[in-house]
């Protein structure tokens, strides 16, 4: 999954990289150092439940 920021003036665009329906999920982000902690935190909660179900993926096939 890659990431790509484009900035502007007042603020930035998170390109996530996914296809949802044929279109790129993106976020409007403020580029503060509070977003910052924020955006970290999210990402280390999405890694960690992907790890999870992916864990869960596994025990119930094999």
């Amino acid at each position: 999954m890659s990431h790509v920021t484009a900035a502007s003036s007042n603020y930035s665009i998170a390109y996530l990289g996914k296809l949802v329906s044929g279109q790129i999920q993106c976020l409007n982000v403020v580029p503060t150092v509070t977003m910052l902690g924020i955006m970290k935190v999210c990402l280390t909660s999405a890694t960690r439940v992907h790890a999870l179900l992916k864990k869960k993926k596994d025990a119930l096939t094999g």
